[in-house]
């Protein structure tokens, strides 16, 4: 009976922290996309619509090391959708020194 019962509580407390950890990753998900969406318009007011590269709408790409692995090497802005994000939205790749760099806009007060 104690193994039976010591099994148990070590099963529901592995259920517990499962569960923790799972509600801290979804948790990280939605600030990721909430990071994501605040670039997407700190880019949006930067860029122009027209100077976005266009890719002829073959795929959805979820970030910059993906479109330069799939063969595009322009530097420029890209429209894409990361994985988990509800909405699509420009950022800028950086292909030189070996590509797929996401540029980030650093502001000083």
């Amino acid at each position: 009976i104690h193994i039976r019962f010591y099994f148990l509580f070590h099963m529901l407390n592995l259920t517990r922290n499962y569960l923790l950890l799972e509600h801290r990753v979804k948790q990280q998900q939605l600030k990721i996309i909430q990071l994501l969406e605040k670039r997407e318009r700190q880019y949006s007011d930067r860029g122009d619509e027209n100077s976005v590269i266009d890719l002829g709408g073959k795929r959805q790409y979820s970030d910059c090391a993906e479109i330069y692995s799939d063969g595009h090497k322009q530097s420029g802005f890209y429209k894409m959708k990361p994985t988990q994000s509800p909405n699509e939205f420009l950022a800028f790749c950086d292909m030189s020194e070996g590509g797929g760099w996401t540029k980030q806009e650093t502001r000083r007060r």
